[in-house]
């Protein structure tokens, strides 16, 4: 199982409430992402607040899929463009392996396969509600246009 964990790179913030003195104690949302064998895993710390989304992308390989990326989209074999966006829990979500790209249950599986974690994927979280983003990845950098919160993603090989 290869474990992704991505983080915003904003820290905790510690406010003052204004009227009583008191500090209230803000947490920046965490991401964590496993590819396991039928699909991928993806949790979310902190991100109480907001209504996520998630988008992923390969950047190499003979024919990368972008069409989950939240942005570009990908070519179909019809020639179609389309662009997938992943709605999440505020827990985070799983997508299994095996979709349709021309009909992917959003939310629920991904046209992307166990194989695609070795194709530099590029992860991308946006919170709808406030536009904070995170985004990160081997990939990231040719998509960094969409966020400029590019995160360092520490990449857990599985075991043999």
């Amino acid at each position: 199982m290869l474990i992704f964990i991505v983080f915003s790179c904003s820290e905790a913030n510690v406010e003052d409430s204004g009227d009583t003195g008191e500090q209230i104690s803000t947490n920046t949302a965490q991401f964590a992402i496993s590819w396991q064998e039928d699909g991928i895993g993806i949790e979310i710390a902190y991100g109480d607040s907001g209504v996520w989304w998630f988008g992923i992308a390969e950047t190499e390989g003979d024919s990368p899929w972008t069409g989950e990326d939240c942005s570009q989209g990908g070519l179909l074999n019809n020639g179609e463009t389309i662009s997938w966006c992943h709605p999440l829990s505020l827990q985070g979500g799983f997508l299994r392996f095996g979709g349709d790209p021309e009909a992917l249950s959003i939310g629920e599986e991904t046209a992307m396969s166990i194989q695609s974690s070795t194709r530099q994927p590029m992860y991308y979280f946006i919170n709808v509600m406030n536009s904070e983003c995170a985004i990160g990845g081997a990939g990231a950098t040719e998509y960094a246009t969409l966020c400029d919160n590019t995160v360092q993603i520490a990449v857990e090989e599985p075991t043999q």
